[in-house]
């Protein structure tokens, strides 16, 4: 949790207090939580009886309650699976207990039910301590015994402090799920709000329970959620978030707002203190920007002074984000370099917006469910140059942030000064993110015949920018000498693991170049496999210059999630063949494509397309592929794939060099 979160945190926590008759526990006693001495065998319907796993039960309690003045909450997890394979075994032998600082686990058992009815009973002594190299501590019970066909049950009740701001509970898993239950227990002045997702049907509510909000959802089955390709599957998951909305004893409601947020974070990172004023005084010097240069290129700068000068680190710690302190200190969290932009913002008289979203891979940014579990990274907006700036990643660059930031709904927060009075707006907008033609891959390749026809000759000079490169090309200069000898060479093999490489160099390398040049890389090599004597002719390979292309294949299931291909791209490539002579080029026809995949309008969002001419004996093929969206509907999904698969198709494309 940032900084400014903690203190509204701490600010909602008086809210609660406010008007109340007394401060009491829940009456369902979540401590003598347990489970049937006897365990009835569940039934494995016959569909199922290959699946590798199967839930007979999943229960998830959360009930929040006043204890000796504290507000605080408590859990249930209780699951009951069957497994009926190796991976399924090996993926289930711990089962992870939440145990830690803050975390008082009141109970906690399980047990495995083997085939022949032998069951190995754990409790509270039998759970196991495992510390990695970071300190970081996870605790767990370590199953024997089991079996394919082993039944595992186990469950925990937790108690820690109260997390009222937004939580997210998941439903499915990826093996279906029978009897599942979510219950939400709150006191009777405590109104949450709740929300479901992709398709789990709205909680309901106990009308019998008179003295405490209780809300639930019953399914008796949930099927399993199945993986496909270029889909985040986490965030596609059924699901449930809730967040405390209203406190009835107070009157507060609207309680999680990002406003509160705004006015927070614009007092803590764009008002200077003396020390930061010192502090960003020194550093202004040291960062030396040409104040006659673009606003672009002062950001630019700027982003490169602090970001190659000072470590950032993902810290609440006050120091932090003080100025005078990250210059001493040569440390910075994400918030000191959000104070430092947003000053030298105010001396440039740049404008910026504040933004924090959340990462689309693990969840999307919901903009009708205001909730703090969705304000995971903060980003700085600069509406003028159209561009975003990542806070806390040093190998980001200004305008190409991590993709899955971006295409995403984010709350804007804009700085409002009325005399001495500094305060805060937001809109909750949609980040847009780069367009294809600022993530482009251009290949230039020339190929000719060895003299003995044994092998092709390939002078390659391949350039790569925006979300292509940003991957690779910081990291020259941050690795040894060998591993960019390595990466250099990975970076051209790509045409075929196989070749036989002569040399190769990069240019526009380094983290400088992120963002600004392309990353340059070239090479010359030969390869024999792409020609083969057939009779009186040579067949070529020429679809194989372009390095393998992967295909969507259909599986004979329906396609189910949309497609989220990570951002935009755009692939052009020339290549130019020497026809030796003597010889004469045919089925060149067969270069020829045109695949396309439009809107109902007409507007093309994806394309494959190839073109050929001969000059002399000069053969230049013309490839271009283009991803103008990064989200496609399941409605869309099969013309996308046919783009996807025309690039796999190219690779089947063969010419042959015949005897004039």
């Amino acid at each position: 949790m940032s900084l400014s979160l903690r203190r509204l945190t701490n600010s909602i926590l008086l809210l609660l207090w406010i008007s109340l008759p007394g401060f009491v526990f829940s009456k369902t006693q979540l401590n003598t939580y347990d489970w049937d001495l006897k365990m009835e065998t569940p039934v494995i319907p016959d569909s199922l009886k290959n699946e590798p796993q199967i839930y007979f039960k999943k229960y998830q309690k959360v009930e929040f309650a006043f204890v000796d003045k504290k507000f605080i909450q408590m859990e249930v997890l209780h699951e009951l699976f069957w497994v009926n394979s190796d991976e399924a075994i090996d993926r289930n032998n711990k089962v992870y207990i939440p145990m830690g600082k803050g975390i008082d686990v009141l109970s906690t058992k399980a047990r495995v039910i083997n085939p022949d009815g032998k069951i190995t009973q754990l409790d509270e002594e039998d759970v196991k301590e495992l510390r990695d190299e970071n300190e970081n501590t996870a605790y767990y019970f370590a199953l024997k015994g089991i079996e394919i066909g082993s039944y595992i049950e186990y469950f925990y009740v937790i108690k820690k402090s109260a997390s009222y701001t937004g939580s997210r509970k998941v439903a499915q898993e990826l093996a279906p799920v029978f009897d599942y239950q979510f219950d939400l227990i709150s006191p009777q002045h405590l109104i949450f709000a709740t929300k479901s997702y992709n398709g789990f049907g709205e909680l309901e509510e106990d009308t019998f329970d008179e003295e405490y909000n209780h809300v639930l959802k019953r399914v008796k089955y949930i099927p399993k959620f199945e993986k496909e390709d270029q889909a985040y599957n986490f965030p596609n998951r059924m699901a449930i978030m809730y967040k405390l909305e209203e406190n009835t004893g107070s009157g507060a409601h609207h309680i999680i707002s990002y406003e509160s947020i705004g006015k927070n974070l614009i007092k803590s990172y764009t008002v200077s203190t003396k020390a930061d004023a010192k502090g960003m005084k020194s550093m202004m010097k040291s960062a030396a920007i040409d104040e006659t240069q673009s606003d672009l290129k002062k950001l630019q700068d700027l982003e490169y002074y602090f970001k190659t000068h000072f470590s950032i680190y993902q810290s609440n710690t006050p120091d932090l984000a003080d100025l005078s302190f990250v210059l001493k200190n040569k440390v910075s969290s994400s918030q000191g370099f959000l104070k430092f932009m947003a000053l030298a913002c105010r001396q440039f008289n740049i404008e910026y917006r504040f933004v924090i979203t959340a990462s689309r891979k693990s969840m999307a940014f919901d903009r009708d469910f205001e909730a703090y579990n969705f304000l995971q990274q903060y980003l700085m907006y600069f509406p003028r140059e159209e561009v975003y700036m990542n806070m806390e990643d040093k190998l980001e660059r200004i305008g190409f942030v991590n993709p899955d930031f971006q295409d995403n709904y984010g709350v804007f927060f804009k700085k409002i000064e009325v005399g001495d009075i500094v305060s805060a707006t937001y809109k909750i907008k949609w980040i847009e993110a780069p367009g294809a033609h600022e993530s482009m891959s251009e290949m230039d390749m020339k190929i000719k015949v060895a003299d003995d026809f044994s092998y092709l000759e390939f002078d390659l000079i391949n350039s790569t920018s925006g979300f292509n490169s940003y991957n690779v090309q910081p990291y020259f200069g941050l690795i040894t000498p060998e591993k960019e000898e390595e990466l250099k060479e990975d970076l051209i093999k790509w045409v075929d693991p196989d070749m036989d490489l002569h040399e190769v160099s990069a240019d526009n390398t380094g983290y400088a170049n992120v963002g600004i040049k392309p990353l340059v890389i070239k090479g010359t090599f030969s390869v024999d496999k792409y020609i083969v004597p057939v009779k009186d002719k040579y067949l070529i390979k020429l679809g194989l210059f372009i390095g393998p292309q992967a295909e969507m294949y259909q599986d004979g299931k329906a396609r189910t999630l949309p497609v989220d291909m990570g951002f935009r791209k755009n692939y052009h490539r020339v290549l130019k063949f020497e026809i030796p002579k003597g010889y004469k080029a045919t089925n060149l026809e067969a270069i020829s494509m045109n695949v396309l995949a439009q809107e109902e309008d007409g507007t093309v969002y994806a394309d494959f397309i190839s073109i050929y001419s001969l000059e002399g004996n000069i053969l230049t093929v013309t490839c271009d592929e283009r991803y103008h969206k990064i989200h496609y509907p399941v409605a869309q999904y099969e013309d996308y794939r046919n783009v996807i698969n025309a690039a796999a198709d190219f690779n089947k494309i063969v010419i042959y060099l015949e005897e004039i």
